[in-house]
């Protein structure tokens, strides 16, 4: 399956939809989604990964390349739509240390604007819906 990522944004939180593999050739799709959605400034952006059927090591290091960048802009990252391989792989990384992950977009939304602005601190059951 082809890559393909689109962002909306607008107001405080953005959404990056992907699809197909995350892998090396997603770079510059995935940065001109990144830049499309962080250009409004959000307080957070969402990646759903629920159409992806695929992430390899240099899919999450431009997920970390990601994190750094909305870190250092303050921006909020989130991700779902994971399926629980991946959940497993952001865990074993200490992503979710980082990046909160819910399961799908509704789930994300509603946490995410809710506290948006706080610190990411929410309890990981809670953020993967258990």
């Amino acid at each position: 399956m082809v890559f393909e990522a689109n962002a909306s944004a607008g107001g405080p939180l953005a959404v990056i939809n992907l699809s197909g593999r995350v892998d090396g050739e997603a770079e510059a799709g995935l940065v001109a989604a990144y830049d499309r959605a962080s250009a409004g400034s959000p307080l957070a952006i969402l990646i759903d990964f629920s159409r992806v059927d695929f992430i390899n090591s240099k899919g999450l290091a431009l997920i970390v390349v990601l994190l750094r960048d909305s870190s250092r802009r303050g921006i909020r990252l989130a991700a779902c739509g994971l399926t629980q391989h991946y959940i497993d792989i952001f865990e074993v990384t200490r992503l979710t240390e980082h990046v909160d992950v819910y399961p799908d977009v509704e789930r994300a939304r509603a946490a995410l604007l809710s506290s948006a602005g706080s610190s990411s601190g929410r309890a990981r059951a809670e953020r993967l819906g258990a």
